[in-house]
């Protein structure tokens, strides 16, 4: 147990379930293309854009706060929402 324990420490990815692998293929990576630091910090899993080609996350130490980094050029921008009408999103 203990070198199974080492060896998903050891891992950049881990896959759960067999299946996941069929979607991402043998090839799969993970690279880092951002980080923050304290006290940011990147929470909840990150949507696609498709239109923008952006990846969109929330960031959990300001509220309201999102961030979308653009997958082609890494170039990352913040996001703001109001509060008080969550649907009226502005760069």
């Amino acid at each position: 147990m203990q070198d199974a324990f080492q060896q998903i420490n050891a891992a950049h990815f881990t896959a759960w379930d067999e299946s996941f692998l069929s979607i991402i293929g043998p090839g799969a990576k993970v690279e880092r293309v951002q980080s923050f630091d304290p006290p940011y910090v990147v929470h909840e899993a990150p949507v696609h854009l498709p239109d923008s080609n952006e990846l969109l996350y929330s960031d959990t130490s300001v509220v309201g706060w999102l961030w979308a980094i653009n997958i082609d050029t890494h170039e990352v921008g913040r996001l703001s929402c109001s509060i008080e009408n969550a649907d009226a999103w502005y760069r």
